[in-house]
This record gives structure tokens, C-alpha cells and sequence, in this order.
């Protein structure tokens, strides 16, 4: 009888155990899945008032963020994106150009591009400036020649071309090594 007494008692202390690890480990996920449940509406509204200075400024969101407006917000995490996606598309179109007259014009295309009705417009300038800002910056920038003309006399001044993408035929780039390689004495074999 004792042996009884003493199974229904671990029975209950083993389920009992296992709803308590079942009931912290559904707290964990949710924390996973949701880090921001315990946020007062105080935090939540700073928090958010944070991002938006960050779209305002042009800056970068991070994950983290970006995760927040899905959840919260999904009108401004709609803005982020298209603030996103306009700095990408901005981002690549500058790799390719070939002059500082160039980049700018992208630039200003990019901007003019925005209606002044969209309600977005503030956040989208704001990125595109902000991508501008750190082109400008970079050493790829201040490589470029200043307008067309010089990039086109640039370009027939080298003599020594190659393709490193068969897709990229037209565009001609060149290698200040393989010119080197290709001015060096060539040896020939005397037998």
C-alpha cells in the first residue's frame, strides 16, 4: 500500500514538474518570437519615436527594428522597406558610374524620381541623402573623374582591356596589373 501512496505521489510531482518546464519553456519561445511583449506603452513609443528619427536621419535600421515595425507597426515597417530598397537600387546604380557627373545625376534622379505627394517622401529623401552622403565619402568617389569627357579620354588612354564577366561586355574594364604584365619583356626559348 505504501509502494501506492508513494507511485501517485511521483506521478503527480513528475506531472506537476513537467507543466512547470512546459509552461517556462512556452515563456521562453514567446520572448524568442516576441522580445518586445514586455515593453511598457511608454517604452513602446520611445522605441518607436527612436526608429523614426533613424528612417528620418536616412540611417540604417537594424533586424532588430525592422523585426519591431513588422510586428507593431506595419505601415512605417512598409516605409522602411521602400527606404530600403530605394538606397539598394541608388547603392548599385552608383557602383556603375563611370564620373563624379555622373553619380550626381543618378542622384538627383533618384530624388526627383520621389512624387511630392508621397507620404513616404520625407524618409525616402532622407535615404537617399544619407547614401549620397557615404558615396561621396568613399575612395570610389573620389577616384571618378569629374565629368564624362575626362572618363571617355580615360578610357581611350588605356590600351590594355579585359572582361571579367561575359555579361559585362560592353563595359570595358580595365586591369593596371595585366597592363603592367602585358608592357614586360617577353623571353623567348632558345634551344
Amino acid at each position: 500500500m505504501n509502494e501506492n501512496i508513494v507511485a501517485k505521489i511521483c506521478v503527480s510531482v513528475n506531472q506537476t514538474l513537467k507543466e512547470q518546464i512546459d509552461s517556462k519553456y512556452k515563456e521562453e519561445l514567446e520572448k524568442i518570437m516576441d522580445p518586445f511583449k514586455d515593453m511598457t506603452d511608454a517604452e513602446r513609443v520611445a522605441y518607436e519615436n527612436k526608429i523614426k528619427m533613424k528612417l528620418k536621419m536616412g540611417k540604417r535600421l537594424m533586424a532588430q527594428e525592422m523585426n519591431y515595425l513588422k510586428i507593431y507597426n506595419p505601415i512605417l515597417y512598409r516605409t522602411a522597406l521602400r527606404v530600403k530598397l530605394a538606397k539598394d537600387k541608388l547603392k548599385e546604380q552608383l557602383k556603375h558610374c563611370r564620373s563624379k557627373e555622373e553619380a550626381n545625376d543618378r542622384i538627383m534622379q533618384a530624388m526627383l524620381q520621389i512624387s511630392h505627394k508621397d507620404p513616404d517622401r520625407e524618409y525616402l529623401l532622407a535615404g537617399i541623402r544619407e547614401t549620397a552622403n557615404n558615396f561621396r565619402k568613399d575612395n570610389s568617389y573620389v577616384r571618378l573623374p569629374d565629368t564624362r569627357e575626362e572618363a571617355d579620354k580615360q578610357k581611350k588612354n588605356k590600351t590594355i582591356e579585359c572582361y571579367f564577366d561575359d555579361e559585362q561586355e560592353d563595359e570595358k574594364v580595365f586591369s593596371p596589373l595585366i597592363e603592367i604584365i602585358e608592357t614586360m619583356p617577353v623571353f623567348d626559348v632558345v634551344q
